[in-house]
């Protein structure tokens, strides 16, 4: 979808500044809507919310800043499941992969206090969690020369270790380990 330029309505216009800004205040606002409670979270999956920013997504022309934006609000209807099912279908795109790792940090970080902390939105269960930092190390694998990429990686297995059943713990450390090793 979208192609040729100038983009499409349901694929949000492919480079026009003011487009994108746009789409990036809509994406922001569903967003906040979603994080003022479970309720709004609920009325915005039923309404289809959630479709129309995968869909955008999906579409894999919107730019980075856009993309970050687009997962953000996601993940505030749809919480860490959303994120790592989006991560696992758009494993290549260096744009997705940052705006889902970004996401997978906001929903994790405890320390998080600023405006985009996506506190109170759906984590992961502990049975979730190996499959969730596997999918993070994949990224590092994937895209060994993007700085930014194993940076945030990183951050990421940082937090999702310590998250883990004790038992399941050393398992996971060293599955971080051989991603990052010679």
């Amino acid at each position: 979808g979208g192609g040729g330029g100038g983009g499409s309505a349901e694929c949000g216009g492919g480079g026009d500044s003011a487009a994108e800004l746009t789409a990036e205040k809509a994406a922001e606002a569903i967003g906040r809507i979603a994080l003022a409670s479970a309720e709004w979270r609920a009325a915005l999956r039923n309404c289809g919310a959630l479709e129309a920013l995968a869909g955008w997504i999906r579409c894999g022309n919107a730019q980075r800043r856009l993309q970050k934006y687009l997962f953000w609000a996601a993940a505030a209807i749809a919480g860490l499941p959303f994120v790592a099912n989006e991560l696992r279908l758009h494993m290549s795109s260096l744009e997705a992969v940052d705006a889902a790792l970004c996401t997978i940090i906001d929903i994790l970080d405890d320390d998080i206090d600023g405006e985009y902390a996506l506190v109170g939105v759906e984590s992961c269960s502990d049975s979730d969690l190996p499959a969730v930092l596997t999918l993070v190390l994949e990224t590092m694998r994937m895209h060994p020369a993007k700085a930014e990429i194993q940076s945030r990686a990183c951050m990421c297995v940082g937090m999702l270790v310590p998250q883990a059943p004790e038992q399941a713990r050393v398992a996971m450390a060293a599955a971080a380990a051989s991603a990052v090793g010679p």
